[in-house]
């Protein structure tokens, strides 16, 4: 019966707070988008700078941006998620919009840092909102919305940067940063106006405790794990690409269709994937089978390089269909998985924390993907494939359900009450 009544808030349809979340991440992703398809004709055309220099400054906002991510969670702890998020979608629509206006190195250095400070604090900040304008059960779900609308809004992002990429002047390269400008201006209006369901005096947490966070090794050792197992996003965009033009003779027109199989599954299957983590328990297998999965693409991959053209193709694109799958279960998990174990007074700084397992791996796995494993070739990848394998065998170990804040459905309501108090 209880199993039943977990499943019931699923199969309705979308709430007023899905849709204004969806929304906030619509807009966010299609100016990212954009941004992202246009921003190094604009900075090197534009704003004269060299790719050497817009690398730099990329890097340098963030690594700004790990050192302040966690920082900004524990002031969304004070002042609420709601507030926090509207001021982050306020900042960096002027970071953006200032991109227009300038010229030469030092003020791209100085924005690009700017930009940096609340870069990475969104998407933690979006999560524990979410928190607070949904019901529990309903949580996982919303985050799976707003995850595949933000991908039908990336790709709708890159279509609108063709226009001004051909025009090919300053004012027009401007459209570009100023349309992701207006897409924070857009989703701050829409946070603000957002209603929340419950409160809690978050404040009286973080006075008493702002880095309890930083002291819970075992919700430091799930982010850890967690950004392991995060490596598939590097595998998809970097390092399988680089595999098949250096160690296959599939052709290099092929490559683009490992992304566009991935993006349409997960628009598609994300939401659905959630009901493989609709409790702390189905989490917790949901995450070792999502990195079961990124292990077995890693072992598809590494048998690719001694393959025909064709049987390479076809292995390459079942690794990928492989990554997809612990992509969706990984993000289902991850998702319940930061909820249940972030006390609720502490819970913006608790969230900012698990971010940076993901802000970490978009610094580092990039590295060591083509650093160790393309460079040792087939052996690397077999080598990340067992690394992966034990990240997920070693989360049951590492978490400990009894010390979980909320989500244990499968135990008696009597148990749940006598541990609480």
């Amino acid at each position: 019966m209880a199993e039943s009544n977990t499943r019931v808030p699923w199969r309705r349809g979308w709430t007023a707070a899905d849709r204004r979340i969806a929304l906030i991440a619509f807009a966010d992703a299609l100016g990212t988008g954009t941004y992202l398809a246009g921003s190094a004709v604009f900075f090197t055309q534009a704003v004269g700078l060299t790719a050497a220099q817009v690398g730099f400054g990329l890097s340098l906002g963030a690594l700004v941006g790990l050192g302040t991510t966690f920082p900004i969670g524990v002031l969304a702890d004070r002042i609420g998620p709601r507030p926090m998020l509207a001021l982050i979608c306020g900042w960096r629509a002027l970071g953006f919009a200032g991109y227009a206006v300038i010229s030469g190195l030092p003020a791209f250095l100085v924005l690009a840092c700017l930009l940096g400070v609340a870069s990475k604090a969104m998407a933690p900040v979006l999560q524990a909102l979410v928190d607070v304008v949904v019901t529990p059960e309903r949580r996982v779900r919303t985050m799976a919305l707003s995850r595949s609308v933000r991908n039908v809004g990336f790709s709708l992002g890159g279509l609108l940067a063709v226009a001004p990429l051909q025009v090919g002047t300053r004012a027009s390269y401007n459209v570009i940063v100023l349309v992701n400008a207006a897409s924070f201006v857009v989703a701050g209006v829409l946070t603000w106006r957002m209603r929340e369901i419950r409160t809690t005096d978050r404040r009286l947490g973080t006075r008493r405790h702002p880095f309890r966070a930083l002291r819970d090794g075992h919700y430091l050792g799930l982010t850890l794990l967690n950004g392991i197992v995060l490596l598939n996003q590097s595998m998809l965009v970097l390092a399988i690409p680089l595999w098949t033009l250096q160690h296959t003779s599939v052709p290099r027109g092929f490559i683009p269709v490992f992304l566009v199989i991935n993006t349409v599954l997960v628009a598609l299957f994300q939401v659905p994937a959630t009901r493989s983590a609709e409790s702390l328990t189905s989490a917790i297998r949901t995450f070792v089978c999502s990195a079961g999965l990124v292990a077995g693409a890693a072992g598809m991959v590494a048998i690719s390089g001694s393959l025909t053209t064709v049987a390479a193709a076809a292995v390459l694109v079942t690794a990928v269909l492989l990554q997809t799958g612990g992509e969706l279960l990984q993000s289902a998990a991850s998702w319940q998985l930061s909820f249940c174990f972030a006390p609720e007074e502490s819970r913006g700084s608790y969230l900012a924390l698990f971010g940076l397992g993901s802000a970490l791996e978009g610094a580092l796995g990039p590295y060591l993907l083509t650093a160790s494993v393309i460079a040792t070739g087939a052996g690397g990848w077999l080598g990340l494939a067992a690394v992966l394998a034990a990240a997920g065998l070693l989360l049951p170990l590492v978490v400990d359900p009894s010390r979980a804040v909320e989500g244990l459905p499968e135990r008696p309501a009597s148990a749940t009450s006598r541990r609480r108090r």
